[in-house]
């Protein structure tokens, strides 16, 4: 956004930048926040922090109080569970208590980042983002990172960062939603024989693709297989969910990617998973079979070796010679027996790009021939809203 009018941005090589723009649509305002220095100096950072603040007021229209409570932030100078428990039990205690705390770590150790997100998100209830002391203090590149910071504080808060054009009016018009199971894996010998799986579930509330509640559960161990009540139960929550955000109207369209299945689990996953959808939609719409949703849903395949080399030049990744993000290849080299397509949805760095490849197990949805699921799915990636990049990688789109 610029000035108070939305502006289209072209995408280079996958992604964009945020430098001169706003926010397409801020979160609500976090009147009180503080930041926690980890194993440092509290009034080493002190200027960045006030000058982090600033630059969300003014260079991203992300509206926060110019200054932190208290003044000086929160120090603890040792770095172990206990001692950032306590300090997150000081910051939880104070009036008024914040809503948004930085936490600023003193190197790449994830241990610690996995700490600070515990406390925070499941703990004490105080969203957070990490951000390394050496990276926040240094002035090269300090407004991109600033940027990046922001985004991520605007989502936490409601905001929309970007939008994706919607020539087709599909995207409202449809809930993107997302499932996968995750087994117990590299536990010793004996530990993970009575271990749950457990299922993640997303889905997308508004045509902005911005927000994606999630919610997870235990599932009994090593089964893929997702069909029982709870399950039943949840997408009937994200629904509602959905209805919440539209003026009380459910949508007409569903899109689902159901992750970590091979070939061999298409048919469970048609003939036990999609009547259990089914089953959901039946008990949320009450206006009879007419009123049901049209529904496509796509499996996302990883373990495979197949790999795209573009012959044209303007098809090419300048920088590591694999194809230009968005390519679609549907046809030649696709599975005769499925409505199938390989999306490289992502900029690869370096190195030869893995396509992810989408088999359409279901599909009712009644798509126009201008915005096929593989163009649906390449704008859905495109909405990927913590970065300035599009995503798939190798996983599927509401992961990202």
């Amino acid at each position: 956004m610029k000035g108070t009018t939305l502006q289209p941005i072209t995408p280079d090589n996958g992604g964009w930048l945020m430098k001169g723009v706003k926010v397409c649509q801020p979160g609500r305002r976090i009147s009180a926040w503080t930041y926690l220095t980890i194993g440092g100096d509290a009034s080493v950072v002190k200027s960045s922090v006030l000058g982090f603040a600033k630059f969300l007021n003014n260079s991203m229209g992300i509206p926060i109080s110019a200054q932190p409570s208290p003044a000086g932030g929160h120090q603890s100078l040792d770095r172990n569970e206990e001692a950032l428990r306590n300090a997150f039990k000081k910051i939880a205690s104070q009036k008024p208590r914040p809503e948004f705390v930085l936490a600023i770590i003193p190197d790449k150790d994830s241990t610690r980042y996995n700490i600070v997100k515990r406390l925070g998100d499941v703990e004490f209830g105080i969203a957070t983002v990490c951000v390394r002391e050496e990276m926040l203090v240094q002035e090269k590149g300090q407004a991109g990172l600033f940027a990046n910071l922001g985004m991520k504080v605007n989502l936490k808060f409601g905001g929309v960062n970007h939008k994706v054009r919607d020539d087709t009016g599909l995207v409202a018009s449809t809930m993107f939603v997302g499932y996968d199971v995750t087994h117990p894996t590299n536990l010793p010998s004996g530990a993970g024989d009575n271990a749950p799986s457990i299922v993640g579930l997303v889905a997308s509330v508004d045509s902005s693709l911005a927000q994606w509640p999630a919610v997870s559960w235990d599932h009994k161990g090593r089964v893929e297989e997702v069909s029982d009540k709870v399950f039943i139960q949840h997408f009937k929550d994200r629904l509602k969910l959905w209805q919440s955000h539209n003026a009380g109207k459910l949508p007409p369209n569903i899109v689902i990617f159901r992750d970590g299945v091979s070939e061999g689990q298409f048919k469970m996953v048609l003939e036990k998973e999609l009547p259990s959808i089914r089953t959901a939609c039946r008990e949320t719409y009450t206006g009879g079979p007419n009123a049901q949703p049209r529904v496509s849903l796509i499996v996302s395949v990883k373990r495979h070796q197949t790999r795209f080399y573009p012959t044209d030049p303007e098809h090419i990744h300048q920088r590591s010679k694999s194809p230009r993000e968005g390519t679609v290849v549907d046809r030649g080299v696709t599975n005769v027996r499925y409505w199938d397509f390989f999306l490289q949805a992502h900029a690869s760095l370096q190195g030869s790009s893995t396509p992810t490849p989408l088999p359409i197990t279901y599909h009712l949805t009644n798509i126009p021939t201008q915005a096929p699921p593989a163009r649906h799915t390449t704008r859905s990636c495109s909405t990927r809203s913590s970065g300035t990049s599009s995503a798939l990688e190798r996983r599927t789109c509401w992961s990202g």
